[in-house]
């Protein structure tokens, strides 16, 4: 690993910026554009911010960073539209520098001039940074390795589960599923579906992939309104705590599992019925899945991908 210094959110819903430091290893350092330290924290609870005392605190505290960890190369993770004293800091310490993209952006990640190498975790976002003069290349989210041992399959609670943020095509599925179904997370209407569950709170990340390891099956509904072709996080995280992953595909869907082997693809919601009838055939594909994840899917061997394509010519659409 070179020398690494990560720039991301602490805190965030996904974890994504925490993820990448840990498996970034000892010698990596992380910068919390939000929380690097608590004066900063204060200032910006006190004035805001965007307020200039709060903005030059954060620059500031960035250049400090970097003369004390003298990088080889700064990742910057999650959608960030540099503050032009931060993009110049950036230019002028003349380090290599890549950020990594999750979500749909403004034109206005053009002024992002700093950045040497951008990464998209859904091929549908290269083609729109294209068209503002931005070239990227395809790299998807990962997951963290389990902290603990899975449980057993047996052992495991036949009762499907989503953890998500609720939206029109996800209730309209969901109503359609007669398999238990439990749902979490805040805003969910009541379901039209006396087989489905729902718990209406935001739940923390480390009991999110808690309850993955503890269900058999995991549902995946693509978000319309920020996904184009990618996977979600929560693919990655199902897959390798062991739950048999149930979703709709999407382009990006064949560059990280294989339909049928190592998750199952549903067309219609009765499609699903068809697996979770069949427990053998869905232990099978939640075992290949988790080895898969394990093998193609962790959050180092994608920072490994951005050191070995750091300054080369990498395919942008190639699988991970």
């Amino acid at each position: 690993m070179k020398r690494l210094l990560i720039i991301g959110k602490r805190g965030g819903i996904l974890h994504w910026y925490e993820d990448v430091l840990l498996a970034a290893g000892n010698d990596a350092a992380g910068f919390s554009l939000t929380h690097h330290n608590m004066l900063a924290r204060l200032a910006g609870h006190a004035m805001g911010k965007n307020h200039a005392r709060v903005r030059k605190m954060i620059r500031d505290g960035l250049a400090q960073a970097i003369r004390q960890h003298q990088p080889e190369l700064i990742l910057i993770v999650d959608l960030f539209y540099l503050e032009p004293a931060i993009n110049q800091l950036l230019i002028e310490s003349g380090i290599a520098t890549a950020q990594w993209i999750g979500d749909r952006f403004e034109d206005r990640l053009a002024r992002n001039t700093g950045i040497k190498d951008f990464y998209f975790t859904d091929t549908g976002l290269i083609p729109l940074a294209e068209r503002i003069g931005l070239s990227g290349r395809y790299l998807p989210l990962a997951a963290t390795l389990p902290e603990m041992a899975l449980p057993a399959w047996e052992t495991r609670s036949n009762e499907i589960l989503f953890i998500g943020a609720p939206s029109a095509g996800r209730v309209a599925l969901i109503e359609q599923i007669s398999h238990p179904i439990l749902v979490i997370g805040p805003g969910w209407p009541a379901l039209n579906n006396p087989a489905a569950r729902t718990i209406n709170r935001r739940i923390s990340i480390k009991k999110t992939r808690r309850l993955y390891a503890q269900h058999k099956f995991v549902l995946n509904i693509m978000n319309e309104s920020n996904v184009v072709n990618g996977l979600p996080q929560r693919c990655f995280d199902a897959t390798m705590h062991g739950a048999c992953l149930l979703m709709n595909s999407t382009p990006d869907t064949p560059l990280n599992f294989e339909e049928g082997k190592e998750i199952f693809i549903f067309r219609a919601p009765s499609d699903i019925a068809k697996i979770t009838h069949d427990d053998s055939a869905a232990s099978a594909i939640a075992t290949r899945g988790r080895e898969k994840s394990e093998q193609a899917h962790t959050f180092r061997m994608r920072i490994a991908q951005i050191i070995a394509g750091s300054g080369e010519n990498v395919p942008e659409h190639s699988p991970s």
